[in-house]
């Protein structure tokens, strides 16, 4: 069994997550002959490992914005800002990524799987066809969950097109089960229609409303990045989005959303991975069509997750539930 890290405070409603923003400015990419490019520096790379730490009051999180802005002030077209922050998100993942697993190798890999980067584009508002050769159509989820196999994941958002809400959400599970004695592999469930793991109800709801937070980020003139440590017992950090709806009804919607991790795609290795969890790797039944809100259809909430502005990056849009 991994060596699990030493319990800290976590994060809860009212005590939110700290130091999990990153704000891009010129100062933390490289330049070269002047002009600024989209590597990320020595010191970037070192606020992101920290964020991601599975020691300390690190929150095993980050959130990268403002990058878009950033190379558009320096001359970029809209879509060489995208491109460029697409490769910054790549580099920065990749460096932070291999000094984590170098420093938690019991971890973050405890079967020692080989991981190697694997990157896809998801439809975050329609239907995903055939998704990476599996021959199912579904939507993506929202519900807060927990990848399979990689241990460590990172989603980029946007630009988005006449979207409201879909606030990236986080909710600090190991916190939640510290807090109340549990097990957490005694709580897993699947999310329906899919094999992502989340939580048993009455669980779920209590950890939607008090342990989970949403960083209300540009997602339309940025195009901010999730980065997070994606181990279920180890840092127990669920992940999912706030409801997702058309700002104006009566015009297309397109919410893009680029996933990077370091994974291990193999059948054998998701076997290993659920029955290290107690669990079985199959799809539990449900129809993978329907949409996996947040909040399911089923379940009434006190509190929806505490909504976290992030300064400078307003976008006007009221949220919904």
């Amino acid at each position: 069994m991994p060596s699990t890290p030493e319990p800290h405070g976590g994060f809860h409603r009212l005590r939110p997550p700290s130091g999990a923003l990153i704000r891009i400015t010129p100062s933390l990419l490289l330049a070269e002959a002047g002009e600024l490019t989209w590597h990320p520096s020595a010191a970037l790379v070192h606020a992101v490992t920290r964020c991601l730490a599975l020691t300390g009051t690190s929150p095993r999180l980050a959130l990268v914005h403002h990058a878009m802005p950033t190379f558009r002030a320096a001359g970029l077209a809209e879509s060489e800002a995208v491109e460029w922050t697409r490769r910054l998100r790549r580099e920065l993942c990749d460096q932070a990524f291999e000094r984590l697993c170098e420093r938690y190798p019991d971890e973050l890999n405890p079967s020692g799987l080989p991981l190697e980067p694997i990157e896809f584009d998801l439809d975050g508002y329609g239907i995903n066809v055939n998704f990476m050769g599996d021959g199912i159509d579904f939507r993506a989820n929202q519900q807060a969950h927990f990848d399979i196999v990689e241990p460590l994941g990172s989603n980029l958002y946007g630009p988005n097109v006449n979207i409201r809400g879909g606030w990236p959400v986080f909710c600090d599970g190991r916190a939640y089960c510290r807090d109340r004695g549990l097990d957490i592999r005694e709580i897993l469930d699947k999310v329906p229609a899919s094999r992502n793991l989340t939580f048993r109800l009455p669980h779920y709801r209590a950890l939607l409303e008090d342990y989970s937070v949403a960083y209300q980020v540009d997602m339309t003139d940025d195009t901010p990045f999730t980065v997070f440590v994606n181990r279920v017992e180890e840092a127990g950090l669920l992940h999912g989005a706030t409801e997702v709806a058309k700002a104006d009804p009566g015009t297309d919607a397109q919410r893009p959303i680029r996933h990077y991790a370091w994974d291990n795609v193999s059948p054998a290795a998701a076997d290993r991975w659920y029955a290290e969890l107690g669990q079985e790797n199959r799809r539990t039944p449900g129809e993978p069509h329907r949409l996996k809100p947040l909040i399911p259809e089923n379940v009434r909430t006190a509190r929806t997750p505490l909504l976290i502005p992030v300064p400078g990056d307003p976008t006007g849009l009221p949220e919904r539930h």
